[in-house]
């Protein structure tokens, strides 16, 4: 998404991320058991976590971390990010990219090869599904109920940009839910078909309410986004549109939909953007959560990135804030347990977490504005982008791209 700068409100250079190429890495799966993390003696350390394979994503439920990568490695931890253990290893296996839990034994993580692992006893056993192509994303309301999204990968297509766009968002990728924990699947074929949604053909995310109500976050190229919610557990489904409201991130939380995104205030013009936070029982009618004071980006079911070192809760009446570390280690693909914040980059490092009533203070940056990289993910058959940081002439004002 491009973002406008105006002159008004630089007063520093931008930092322009260039991507500085892609490469394969070649990992082998450690043994069964426990792996260590780095310790580190500052006050708010991130310790590196020592494993042989590439962790790509992390989620949090209770006091577990759970962490997934290549050969379809699955680690837990119980303290933070200080010990993990390997619940789930395959020599010769895919690469898992998402992994989620909706309590503490029911989990699921999906990947490469259309494979899709599920859990209902806190990962002791996984069992495995087939959907054909890679999953990209998914949600589970029990063990039984859910929505997937798959599409093909770069080498299945001759045009890279039919298949991944910007970020977590996909074209021509296929929708799909399940009653019954993934045996058999039904495609949600009013996105191709009907005429009132099929030009949305851009699939940010998706979420499972309960066993009938479903949502799905649609965006036209160049255009608006639509909901397209069912109430009959797939059988009819119905779009919603919103004006002037960018919110294509979508999670469930307490029984309800939430979704985060931007709303225009000055929608004629389309200059000014404020954060905003939407939350709804059907998909259908929504309503106005809090709204945070900056905007955000990195969004996780647990809350939303404002700048290095502060992360916000916005489900409640009022926001909640963690003070996380300010030393660059937090990307995109974060979660918080027992008081820690582990992130992946190349590894996993974790750092305290504390909650506050007011954000940290914004770091300073002397030449260059930090930029969020946001939910990026990792291209088909690549699992690093190296990503420097460039700046440019003092001149520059205008339009940046990452």
């Amino acid at each position: 998404m491009e973002t406008q700068f105006r002159k008004s409100t630089i007063s520093i250079l931008l930092m322009v991320l260039l991507l500085a190429g892609c490469h394969k890495q070649t990992v082998k799966a450690p043994a069964q058991g426990a792996i260590t993390a780095q310790t580190a003696s500052q006050p708010n350390p991130p310790a590196a976590v020592v494993s042989k394979t590439r962790p790509l994503n992390i989620t949090a439920i209770g006091d577990a971390l759970w962490s997934c990568g290549t050969l379809e490695q699955i680690n837990v931890s119980t303290d933070g990010g200080e010990n993990w253990s390997v619940k789930h290893v395959n020599p010769a296996g895919e690469t898992l990219l998402n992994i989620s839990f909706i309590d503490s034994k029911t989990g699921f993580a999906g990947g490469t090869g259309g494979l899709l692992l599920t859990t209902t006893d806190a990962g002791a056993t996984w069992k495995a599904h087939r959907l054909g192509d890679t999953v990209r994303a998914f949600s589970f309301a029990d063990a039984s109920h859910g929505i997937v999204v798959t599409s093909k990968g770069f080498k299945d297509t001759s045009s890279a940009v039919l298949t991944r766009v910007n970020g977590n968002a996909w074209l021509n990728a296929t929708v799909s839910i399940t009653h019954d924990g993934g045996e058999q699947w039904q495609e949600v074929t009013a996105l191709k078909k009907d005429p009132t949604i099929r030009d949305f053909s851009e699939v940010h995310s998706v979420a499972a309410l309960d066993a009938t109500r479903f949502l799905i976050s649609l965006h036209q190229l160049g255009g608006e986004y639509i909901y397209v919610s069912t109430q009959d557990g797939g059988k009819t489904w119905k779009p919603m549109h919103l004006d002037d409201i960018y919110a294509a991130t979508i999670f469930v939380h307490n029984g309800e939909y939430w979704a985060f995104g931007i709303e225009m205030l000055d929608p004629k013009k389309r200059r000014y953007g404020a954060p905003v936070t939407l939350h709804s029982k059907d998909g259908l009618s929504w309503t106005h959560g809090i709204r945070g004071n900056k905007e955000f980006a990195s969004c996780t079911r647990q809350g939303c990135d404002m700048w290095e070192g502060a992360i916000e809760d916005l489900y409640g009446d009022q926001e909640i804030f963690w003070t996380v570390p300010q030393d660059g280690s937090v990307t995109s693909k974060w979660a918080i347990a027992a008081g820690h914040i582990c992130s992946i980059a190349t590894s996993v490092s974790c750092g305290t977490a504390s909650v506050t009533k007011q954000p940290p203070p914004k770091p300073e940056r002397h030449g260059w504005i930090h930029v969020p990289v946001g939910n990026l993910g990792f291209i088909d058959d690549c699992l690093s982008c190296v990503i420097k940081p460039m700046e440019p002439r003092p001149v520059f004002q205008g339009r940046a791209r990452v």
